[in-house]
């Protein structure tokens, strides 16, 4: 059995119960997530064109999703690898770009790709654009890594509660800044003004690897007020809106179609995005209502429809052997 269906089934997902609901889906549970390909299609074509990529939305439509079950698988087939990192802000944890060099090294020690291990002290910077350092992926195919920050928007919240995280957090953006803008740092311009042969370590002209920023569009000015350290900061981006109804549809019906009675996807989409507000709804909506209305619905939350879903069954409204469901 492959290593997709144990981990689903651990996780509460499997054929019997294939809607997640409001939790994130995780790009071992690929196959259950539906509905958003437009999406998908447009951040790989966004990742590709540049070193920086920034998807932004409101709350709660499934950013982290659309990037681990959506995009990930994509990046994979196309010889990019993914490095998940959502930044952490206690007061034990590490410094931030160590937490990005724990996240490539967590890559390295598993196999997933056989690289260098980055070293202690050295920037972001210098490790990509070392001549020794090249990314492998199982196939013996060289990969691009991306640096995925998920919720990255917790830097200007959590990153700027006293006055040592916000240092930090400076520390960190100049940091990432000079990565995505292939910039070399302070520390490498003062080496090879000394004529340490320091230049001779690296590669200056090449994109080493790309980098997604995933936040809140609430914090999206904050994300622009770093445009003096980024320039690149405006230029590539998505914004994720809320699932229509055609969306919706195929994030219940596709995952779990032989659970559902004809005509339950329908209303559990109509349900969810207020359609018919508290009035008893429709039991079997027309083919051309479907057509036209379901998809200007708009669903607030995209697991709404899945928690729906998976309530639904439980109360055993399901395609029954013989006779009406419940």
């Amino acid at each position: 059995m492959s290593a997709l269906p144990s981990f689903c089934e651990e996780s509460g997902v499997n054929s019997e119960n294939p809607w997640l609901g409001l939790a994130s889906f995780t790009e071992e549970q690929r196959g259950y997530f539906y509905g958003r390909d437009d999406e998908i299609a447009e951040l790989f074509r966004l990742l590709k064109r540049e070193t920086l990529t920034v998807l932004f939305g409101q709350s709660g439509l499934g950013k982290t999703s659309l990037l681990q079950a959506g995009l990930f698988p994509q990046m994979r087939q196309a010889d990019f690898l993914p490095v998940y990192i959502r930044l952490l802000y206690g007061e034990d944890a590490p410094p931030l770009a160590a937490q990005v060099k724990t996240a490539l090294l967590q890559k390295i020690e598993t196999r997933e790709v056989d690289a260098p291990k980055p070293e202690v002290g050295e920037t972001l910077w210098e490790y990509f654009h070392r001549k020794d350092v090249d990314f492998w992926n199982a196939k013996q195919r060289l990969t691009t890594p991306v640096l995925v920050f998920d919720q990255f928007e917790e830097i200007f919240t959590l990153g700027r509660t006293e006055a040592v995280r916000r240092g930090q957090s400076r520390a960190f953006l100049t940091q990432l800044a000079d990565l995505i803008e292939n910039r070399p740092p302070a520390v490498v311009k003062d080496k090879m003004d000394c004529g340490d042969g320091e230049a001779e370590r690296f590669f200056f002209d090449q994109e080493s690897c790309k980098v997604i920023l995933s936040l809140r569009e609430d914090y999206l000015a904050d994300l622009e007020g770093l445009r003096p350290l980024i320039r690149s900061v405006t230029q590539n981006r998505m914004r994720i809106a809320r699932m229509n109804g055609t969306q919706a549809h195929q994030a219940v019906i596709k995952p779990g179609a032989s659970l559902l009675e004809e005509g339950i996807a329908e209303r559990i989409v109509q349900f969810v995005s207020g359609a018919k507000g508290n009035r008893e709804l429709d039991a079997s909506p027309s083919d051309e209502s479907l057509a036209t209305g379901a998809g200007t619905l708009k669903c607030s939350l995209p697991g709404t429809e899945q928690q729906t879903a998976r309530a639904w069954t439980a109360e055993d409204h399901t395609r029954p052997s013989g006779g009406q469901s419940k």
